[in-house]
């Protein structure tokens, strides 16, 4: 009887007991269930056959007689759009203090538009037209370039998420009672809870009948979403009465550009400050810009004279407060960079807290690319602040459900109405005698472009205020102008990008132009707004959908541009050129970095945060080593990390990790409620049916463990809801799975990852398409740093292998007894005979253990060279340490 290939090239042992009870769940699953379908052509008499191997990547098939409704000439009737608001009547509200007053709102408002037939066109760029090189003089028309081909790209790929003849249903009672009689329908759109589409409220749908057509597209707004089933809302009043269930529909899904907008509006503005030198410096800064150390500069860790609110900290961490707190750096961007785990987000909010106790007139603007981000930054400063003193500021695109509970008393909610008279609750703008009371706010880099709408940046303000004085002689309420001009502030003294590696340039510029303006020139300062930017560039970057923009940088964040930029690029104290670890008085630091105390250096503009308080010291030595210069320092409680140490189940008793290498197929899910509702761009979900077996067979196993439970796993996988489906049948429904990017950020007391492919044919798809671990270095470094405790990593390794990153991995799971399943890869084991091999590819972190270990298992007597007991002779001793310290590099 022939073997598969996976019995066949294993090693022969004792099979995992755990994997094998799971695995004929795992084929029952599949096999016998009404609710599923599985597409697993290599597996089948025709995959073996070239000529008539099935394409895997086919979209689902659609009749074109279906597609071509679409495109039939068509009446449009209007649709409703939700309650936002009105940015114009804001402005209003608080520039005009009398009649008089002859100040007109300059700021450019960008319309929300009320049909689509409203939408103005976006920027274009020819697809020949050769995009403008990136300088000083040419930013914003740069940037609006790359900006205009990303929102084509996404324009594209919306379209490509049109359902083909669907039903749709109607909604509750107290919705349509709630809407003011007019009629609420629902829709299930597969992938909304992976953004796959991402809709929000507020945007547009398309809809026409297919059974039968008559000539009529009926425009309808999206009133909420409701990711967890999948089910989108829609009002659309010209939609006739139907027969539920007997009228099939296809619905086209508009993409909203206004972030686009924003972004565009944002890149022009800054371009006239480029032209000034409070422009240039933020953002092409350069080392002339830097400022000159002086003798004051803190020498220790007792030196920075703060009351710090978080005792945690470490000694980097309270320099970059001080240095932020101080601005001793210059009037140029301060960076802090940190990798996994080591407290980038921690800094920011302890420098915040530091900001408002030493500075009565400061107002902080704190953005992040993403609503989770931004709620995190919230979260941790409501401990300390009142709704009064800080604010979530959110779009009225937000659905209240998303939204932490204990963050809505820090929002605004306003009961807007539309013009179809349809009253809704929403997030708001709080009023500008709100607003001066603020010491923080908080949002995300879109939604900071709703505060331009509504003239709240630096620059408009200021004319406004400048404009309210010279009108009535009087000071606007909380604002000194005229009468006390050494008081005078900016409105926003402070910018807090955190995650700004995320955020594609464009992104950024929103919340920038919030505040930057002129600076305020007094006789004792010059006052501009100060910009922090947290990051880590060598983790997952900004979501860029058009390959030409990519090709161009556009996937390259400010925070990366910035930081490889000779100015912090070069500096003696950069991450990018370590130097020894050592000061000049010959003294080890604490924090791995060099500190230079020479009167002529440059005030650092950047921190390196190099604790990582997360993981075991093992999963951090190879990414220490690949991207981060050897410079992470593991600083997390044994009581954690080594929860797992010395478990039976770990081949190597003392590293917690977990290399199970397998051969398998890539195979293909699919729901039949998605079959049903299946758009032409909805993600595959692939999956790999002996990875899917073994994942199932190790969360069964690690939940007997004690003191385990589903909240401690972490499940990584291209297709969350196929593994989802497959714990669910298991009882195991609340182990939380998910795509890598779903992880940045977070940590987990156990991490699984499994890598799917196995077929390397497919490896030019998920490169095109951005998808998998294969060639991603930064959706690499982001997976292995995410556990605490335990790392299980399942894949096949001559796949893996096809990426240079990942032999180092796997090198370093092999030479450290990780590895169980298939045989090792003939490329690792040809590359550990190697002796240059093998010193290059360790790192620091690892050397160190090895040292270690080698101190505990040889002999003090061997050590010290004495011949106490064992014939050794100092001599002897010496000699065997040296050619150990070869061996391992250290010498």
């Amino acid at each position: 009887m022939e073997q598969s290939r996976d019995q066949s090239d294993a090693p022969t042992k004792k099979p995992d007991t755990a994997i094998t009870n799971a695995r004929p769940q795992w084929l029952n699953l599949y096999s016998n269930s009404s609710k599923s379908v599985v597409q697993s052509p290599s597996n089948s008499r025709a995959s073996r056959n070239p000529v008539n191997q099935l394409n895997i990547f086919a979209k689902p098939f659609v009749s074109q007689f279906v597609k071509d409704i679409n495109a039939l000439p068509a009446t449009r009737l209007l649709g409703i759009p939700p309650p936002t608001p009105n940015p114009i009547n804001y402005i209003l509200s608080w520039v005009s203090p009398s009649p008089g007053n002859p100040f007109k709102p300059k700021v450019p408002v960008v319309q929300i538009a009320q049909s689509i037939s409203q939408v103005p066109p976006v920027l274009s760029t020819p697809n020949n037209t050769p995009i403008t090189t990136l300088s000083p003089s040419t930013y914003a028309q740069h940037f609006a370039e790359l900006t205009s081909m990303e929102v084509e790209a996404r324009t594209q790929e919306m379209l490509g998420f049109t359902l083909y003849g669907v039903t749709i249903s109607t909604s509750s009672p107290l919705q349509k009672k709630q809407s003011r009689g007019l009629q609420l329908w629902e829709v299930i759109v597969p992938g909304v809870l992976e953004d796959s589409p991402r809709i929000r409220i507020g945007d547009a749908l398309l809809i026409r009948a297919i059974s039968p057509f008559d000539g009529v597209e009926y425009e309808a707004f999206v009133y909420s979403v409701v990711r967890r089933t999948a089910t989108i809302t829609f009002i659309a009043p010209a939609l006739p009465n139907i027969e539920i269930g007997s009228t099939e529909f296809n619905i086209q899904f508009i993409y909203t550009d206004i972030a686009a907008r924003y972004a565009t509006r944002a890149l022009y503005s800054l371009q006239y400050y480029v032209s000034k030198d409070c422009g240039r410096k933020l953002l092409f800064p350069e080392p002339e810009d830097a400022i000159l150390k002086l003798a004051t500069e803190p020498k220790s860790s007792f030196d920075f004279g703060l009351d710090f609110f978080d005792d945690q900290l470490n000694r980097a961490q309270k320099k970059a407060v001080y240095s932020i707190l101080n601005s001793k750096y210059g009037d140029i961007p301060y960076l802090i960079w940190g990798p996994p785990g080591t407290g980038k987000t921690k800094t920011c909010i302890e420098a915040i807290h530091q900001i408002i106790a030493h500075s009565p007139n400061a107002r902080i603007l704190a953005c992040a690319p993403s609503h989770s981000a931004a709620d995190t930054i919230t979260l941790r400063l409501i401990p300390f602040m009142s709704p009064s003193t800080l604010l979530r500021f959110n779009a009225a695109t937000r659905p209240f459900s998303e939204v932490p509970t204990a963050i809505m008393p820090f929002t605004h909610v306003e009961d807007l109405t539309n013009s179809g008279g349809i009253q809704q609750s929403c997030f708001g703008v709080p009023p500008m005698s709100f607003m001066m009371g603020l010491r923080v706010v908080v949002c995300t880099c879109e939604d900071a472009g709703l505060l331009v709408q509504c003239g709240l940046t630096n620059a408009f303000t200021r004319d406004a205020f400048e404009a309210y004085y010279r009108e009535l002689k009087a000071d606007y309420p909380f604002y000194a102008v005229g009468s006390v001009v050494e008081e005078r502030e900016l409105f926003w003294t402070h910018l807090f990008l955190d995650e700004a590696g995320q955020a594609t340039e464009s992104e950024s510029a929103i919340p920038l132009q919030v505040v930057v303006s002129d600076p305020i020139v007094t006789k004792e300062s010059i006052k501009v707004a100060r910009v922090i930017l947290s990051g880590d560039h060598m983790q997952l970057g900004p979501i860029v959908h058009s390959e030409k923009a990519r090709g161009y940088g556009f996937n390259i964040s400010l925070f990366e541009r910035l930081i490889r930029r000779p100015l912090y690029r070069d500096h003696p104290e950069s991450r990018c050129a370590p130097r020894p670890l050592v000061n000049l008085k010959g003294q080890e630091e604490e924090d791995g970095a060099t500190e230079s105390f020479v009167l002529n250096d440059c005030v650092a503009p950047f921190a390196n945060l190099v604790r990582n308080y997360r993981s075991h010291p093992s999963f951090l030595m190879t990414p220490s080593h690949l991207f981060y210069n050897d410079t992470l320092l593991p600083s997390a409680p044994e009581s954690i990390t080594h929860s797992f140490i010395g478990s039976d189940f770990l081949p190597n008793p003392e590293i917690p990790i977990v290399f199970h290498g397998i051969r398998g197929s890539d195979e293909r899910y699919l729901s039949r409620a998605s079959i049903l509702n299946e758009s032409e761009s909805s993600s595959a979900a692939w999956y790999n049916s002996s990875e899917a077996a073994i994942i199932l067979g190790t969360v069964q196993m690690l939940m007997t463990v004690e003191g385990v439970t589903q909240k401690d796993f972490g499940v990584f996988h291209n297709s969350p809801q196929v593994i989802r489906t497959l714990l669910r049948a298991n009882n195991l429904g609340t182990v939380d799975v998910g795509t890598v990017e779903d992880y940045q950020g977070m940590e987990r007391r156990i991490i699984l990852l499994s890598t799917v492919r196995s077929n390397r044919l497919h490896l030019p798809h998920d490169l095109r398409n951005d998808l998998g671990l294969i060639h991603f270095p930064a959706r690499l470094n982001v997976a292995l740093t995410r556990a605490q405790a335990l790392l299980v990593v399942v894949g096949d390794p001559e796949t893996l292998c096809l990426d240079p990153l990942w032999i180092s991995v796997l090198s370093f799971f092999y030479r450290n007894g990780c590895w169980k399943g298939v045989e090792v890869p003939e490329r690792i084991l040809n590359g550990l005979d190697k002796k240059d091999v093998v010193e290059g590819d360790l790192g620091a972190l690892e050397k160190a253990r090895n040292v270690t270990r080698l101190c505990m298992e040889v002999p003090k007597t061997k050590w010290l060279g004495a011949s106490a007991g064992d014939g050794g002779n100092m001599t002897d001793g010496l000699e065997w340490t040296q050619e150990y310290l070869e061996l391992m590099g250290l010498s």
